[in-house]
């Protein structure tokens, strides 16, 4: 096996005749025709192949049709594939064979190569070897095609080269005239618009305005991502709104109501209760739902009654301890953020 490459270019180094036979040995064997070794263009050119082989290895025609068409340049092949067709053939041996029959169209004058290069034979079993046959190349002479004589056809009278056949008067007299030429290309354009709806502009007038609606309907969303607002703890939060609540002077109905709005929004966020239209007793009935110590339940009860009397007060309630109160509610926050549910 040290050679076996040389198997490879072997069929280089043969010009075939019409016709060829294998010398291998029995059962494998191959034989393979060309109708004619010389054609010309738009001729069919046919190439019939049998092939002998034992029951123990396969044989893929498909892939020996690749080599008669190849070409260097695929804008220029040498053969053009007309037909082909594979059927098996009969034997009196234990063997098998199978012909293939090929028909080509010659598409290039001159002398060109046909040649199936190497057949393998592959085995079915793998301790079996490949048995890789060259096959040799097969000139063939191609010819220019044959002109059909006019015979029925009178002489064409001469033509003015100035004046094509076809050319109407009005044509000629854009060709004298560049200004009417330019005139009319003019006009044509403007037909061209007039009667071409313009699908480009609506497309793209159509696809601007869903981005805009796409953007209008995520304004929020482009805004906090954009413009992203700083996370505050709500105890902190809470702490900070009670420290500028002690630094007002608001009559003692307005300042109780801030005090219970302080306390109610840390409520939401803390436990999720519910801080807009809930009496007293209703937010006692969402206290119960929750796992707070009881002393820390009646004190946020009691910070809410003590705000309900200043609300019906009014300006008339008497605030000697807000400051007090304003304690308690921190004491709360204070209470309800180391409480674990």
């Amino acid at each position: 096996m040290r050679y076996g490459w040389l198997w490879l270019i072997f069929p280089l180094c043969l010009y075939g005749e019409i016709k060829w036979h294998s010398d291998l040995k029995a059962p494998f064997a191959i034989m393979l025709q060309v109708s004619s070794d010389q054609v010309k263009i738009g001729e069919s050119l046919e190439i019939e192949g049998t092939f002998h082989y034992p029951e123990s290895y396969e044989l893929d025609l498909l892939t020996l049709i690749e080599p008669l068409i190849w070409s260097a340049n695929p804008l220029l092949p040498a053969f053009s594939l007309e037909h082909w067709e594979a059927f098996p053939v009969a034997t009196e041996t234990k063997t098998q064979a199978q012909r293939l029959t090929i028909r080509l169209i010659p598409v290039q004058e001159g002398t060109q190569r046909l040649s199936f290069l190497t057949i393998p034979f592959l085995p079915k079993e793998k301790q079996e070897d490949t048995l890789a046959v060259p096959t040799p190349i097969f000139s063939i002479q191609v010819n220019p095609p044959t002109a059909s004589p006019n015979t029925n056809l009178a002489p064409l009278a001469t033509l003015d080269a100035q004046f094509p056949l076809g050319l109407t008067q009005a044509n000629r007299q854009f060709l004298e005239s560049p200004e009417a030429l330019e005139k009319e290309k003019q006009r044509n354009q403007r037909l061209i618009q007039q009667h071409t709806f313009p699908w480009l502009s609506l497309l793209l007038g159509i696809v601007l305005s869903g981005l805009g609606g796409l953007a209008y309907r995520m304004r929020e969303s482009l805004k906090a991502f954009f413009h992203p607002q700083p996370i505050v703890d709500p105890p902190q939060q809470a702490k900070q709104a009670l420290t500028e609540l002690e630094k007002t002077s608001l009559p003692p109905d307005e300042a109780y109501a801030k005090l219970t709005s302080i306390l109610l929004s840390f409520l939401e966020e803390r436990i999720k209760i519910k801080r807009q239209g809930l009496t007293t007793r209703e937010i006692r009935h969402q206290l119960a739902k929750h796992a707070l110590p009881a002393d820390l339940k009646e004190e946020i009860i009691a910070l809410l009654k003590e705000s309900d009397k200043a609300k019906f007060a009014g300006s008339a309630y008497a605030v000697p301890t807000f400051s007090d109160a304003i304690q308690k509610v921190k004491a709360v926050i204070n209470a309800l953020g180391s409480v674990h549910e």
